[in-house]
């Protein structure tokens, strides 16, 4: 299931970044709770050059990395800056 939700949040940001290219930020999003494993929480907060990089680490459910295997929740967001750097 999770696998699922990544791959839908990764095809939305290519949708949206297709819309809106410039001024975007694909960050790893690795706090679901206290349980988040060591690998997890030393990706908190990553940037990632591009949705192939993203893929590459989240395409097959949770971080690719996560001492938790199949069970992770793990993720990446996808922040769009404004011109005024908000």
């Amino acid at each position: 299931m999770h696998r699922a939700t990544n791959l839908g949040r990764i095809a939305v940001a290519g949708a949206g970044m297709k819309i809106r290219p410039d001024n975007i930020q694909l960050i790893a999003d690795e706090q679901n709770d206290a349980n988040t494993c060591d690998p997890c929480s030393a990706v908190d907060g990553r940037l990632f050059a591009d949705l192939a990089e993203v893929a590459t680490v989240y395409g097959t459910g949770g971080y690719i990395e996560c001492a938790g295997r199949d069970r992770c929740r793990g993720t990446f967001r996808v922040q769009w800056i404004t011109p005024d750097g908000a």
